[in-house]
C-alpha cells in the first residue's frame, strides 16, 4: 500500500466521523426540543363544571396541575317548555385566569330573541335550568398560550366531560 493510499483512507474515515458526530448532534438537539414538547403538553389545564346543590349555581374549576386563562364558554340553546314551547340563549360570562384547584362562579344572562330575561321571567328560568339536559364548550389555553377545549354535558343532575383537549380533535357527538 502506498502512503498516499492510507492519507486518503485516513481523511475519508475522518470526514465520514464528523458526518456522523454532527448528525448525532443533530438528533440530540431534536430528541431535547421533542422532550421538552412533551413536557409542555403534560401541562395541560382540565375544566370541569360543578353544580351548587342547593342554590343551582354553576361553578367552572381547574381539575388540572396547570392554570387556565382567557375562559370561556360558548352560548348555548335551552328549549323550554311551558304552556308552549320557546328557547332561550344562555350566555355565561368569561373568566380571566383559574389557579390549579380554584374554582369561579358563573353568571349568565338568558336572552329571548336577542333582548335579555327579566329578573321575574328569571325566577322561573333557574328551575328549568336544573332540570334540562344540554352541552356546553369551554375554551381556554393555558399560561403558553395553548388552546384547548372541554365539552361538558349535563343530564339531569349528573355533569360530565364528553371531551377535553385540543380544539383540532373535538369529536363529534355521532361518533361517541
Amino acid at each position: 500500500m502506498s502512503f498516499e493510499f492510507v492519507i486518503m483512507a485516513k481523511n475519508i474515515i475522518i470526514a465520514l466521523l464528523f458526518a456522523l458526530l454532527v448528525y448525532a448532534l443533530s438528533r440530540i438537539r431534536f430528541l431535547r426540543r421533542s422532550l421538552s414538547e412533551e413536557g409542555r403538553k403534560r401541562l395541560v389545564p382540565i375544566l370541569i363544571l360543578e353544580k351548587e346543590e342547593n342554590g343551582g349555581a354553576f361553578f367552572v374549576k381547574n381539575e388540572g396541575i396547570c392554570s387556565a386563562k382567557n375562559i370561556s364558554i360558548e352560548d348555548f340553546q335551552l328549549p323550554l317548555e311551558y304552556d308552549f314551547k320557546r328557547t332561550v340563549t344562555i350566555r355565561f360570562n368569561s373568566v380571566g385566569i383559574l389557579n390549579p384547584g380554584q374554582r369561579a362562579k358563573l353568571y349568565f344572562d338568558a336572552l329571548d330573541g336577542g333582548r335579555k330575561v327579566g329578573d321575574h321571567e328569571m325566577s322561573y328560568l333557574l328551575p328549568k335550568i336544573n332540570e334540562a339536559s344540554f352541552e356546553v364548550k369551554i375554551s381556554y389555553t393555558n399560561l403558553e398560550s395553548v388552546r384547548y377545549v372541554t365539552i361538558i354535558g349535563k343530564q339531569k343532575d349528573r355533569i360530565f366531560v364528553r371531551y377535553a383537549g385540543s380544539p383540532d380533535r373535538v369529536i363529534d357527538k355521532g361518533e361517541l
